[in-house]
């Protein structure tokens, strides 16, 4: 996800053990953003899992008898599916296939904000509340800041003295996360200071103006 993103939650769903393997490589995220659901009956609500021959392998197989097992292979329920991917192979009509034979995909059902393959699917709640509109602002207001430091010829591990000002709201977001802004910026010092002008911002509407000057070490 880009930083610039904000999602209030992602829900990890999965069906299959493969799928299990792969979360290992997501990259760590807080807890209280997600939410890991196991549970099949949750992936039927809001995905379509499905099943398609492979032709390539199946016709030479097959042959004639293609057309009636492409029928029965599409219409595989998901406890089906399920077994097939758990033991490796199937028997349908008879016939045993594996799962280089079967090709298993996921799909969004109409309306779900979800993004899935064949084991995994996420789902991004992307509704903003007001705790999440101000962590944006915070970010904004870091943003902001470093690219003062770089305009104002600051070296990289400089120290600086932070006098701000701004809409209630911008002053809202920068005390809920001050230790934050002031650890990006390196901020030893942050003073409310209403004559505050050398940097002008203005935030979807939002107004915020600031000062910085270098400490000595």
């Amino acid at each position: 996800l880009d930083e610039t993103v904000q999602v209030k939650r992602i829900f990890i769903l999965q069906v299959f053990d493969r799928g299990r393997k792969e979360l290992n490589h997501l990259p760590a995220l807080g807890a209280d953003h997600v939410i890991v659901v196991l549970v099949v009956v949750m992936m039927l609500v809001i995905s379509l899992v499905i099943a398609k021959p492979n032709f390539p392998l199946l016709g030479k197989r097959l042959g004639k008898r293609m057309k009636q097992f492409q029928v029965a292979i599409n219409a595989l329920p998901v406890q089906a599916i399920a077994q097939l991917r758990r033991d490796g192979k199937l028997i349908v009509e008879g016939e045993e296939f594996t799962l280089a034979e079967i090709d298993v995909q996921q799909k969004p059902r109409p309306g779900a904000n979800i993004i899935s393959d064949a084991t995994i699917a996420i789902d991004l709640d992307c509704e903003l509340n007001e705790s999440l509109i101000r962590g944006g602002q915070a970010r904004e207001i870091v943003r902001s800041i470093q690219r003062a430091r770089k305009e104002s010829g600051l070296r990289v591990s400089d120290r600086i003295r932070l006098r701000y000002r701004g809409d209630a709201s911008l002053l809202q977001a920068f005390s809920e996360h001050q230790a934050y802004v002031c650890g990006e910026t390196l901020t030893l010092e942050a003073m409310l200071d209403t004559s505050a002008s050398a940097f002008e911002e203005d935030f979807d509407g939002h107004k915020f103006a600031f000062s910085i000057e270098r400490m000595s070490a």
